[in-house]
């Protein structure tokens, strides 16, 4: 449509449909999507190598009880992420560093704090906790690092 300036000129004006949005950042999303695929095989690819030779070769405590810790919680926001991109819902990914951060602090909490209630084999280690918000700001720190013109975090 068109509006009538004052000059006597008129203005051709650019309305949004509903799916202005989702057409608009499906590059953005896509790229997106592709990243957390690669990142959730990477981290899983990285816990099998701790699991297989890391723990056993590398007498290191770092590796034997927190570096699987770092990737849980990386893996955590990862799926999800992958999880809104399937459901269709990427507006509700988690992007912002504070978000990430008290998930991970939540989810932490419960694993540390709650399971040993219920599963014996459990134990407390506040030192995990620490880990899993480590590995959700090494999501983070990756997922800025990869960040271009398409995709705004």
């Amino acid at each position: 449509t068109f509006k009538k300036l004052k000059n006597g000129r008129s203005k051709k004006r650019m309305y949004m449909d509903s799916n202005y949005s989702f057409r608009n950042n499906h590059r953005r999303d896509h790229y997106f999507l592709i990243l957390n695929l690669f990142l959730i095989v990477f981290f899983i690819f990285l816990y099998i190598l701790n699991q297989k030779y890391l723990k056993h070769y590398l007498d290191l405590c770092f590796f034997r009880y927190h570096f699987n810790d770092i990737l849980a919680g990386g893996i955590i926001i990862t799926y999800v992420n992958l999880l809104f991109i399937f459901l269709r819902k990427p507006q509700y990914c988690l992007r912002q560093f504070w978000i990430i951060v008290c998930v991970n602090i939540v989810i932490g909490f419960f694993w540390e704090f709650i399971t040993p209630f219920y599963r014996p084999d459990s134990i407390t280690d506040p030192y995990d906790l620490v880990a899993y918000t480590s590995g959700g700001c090494l999501y983070y720190t990756i997922i800025n690092v990869f960040n271009s013109k398409h995709m705004r975090i």
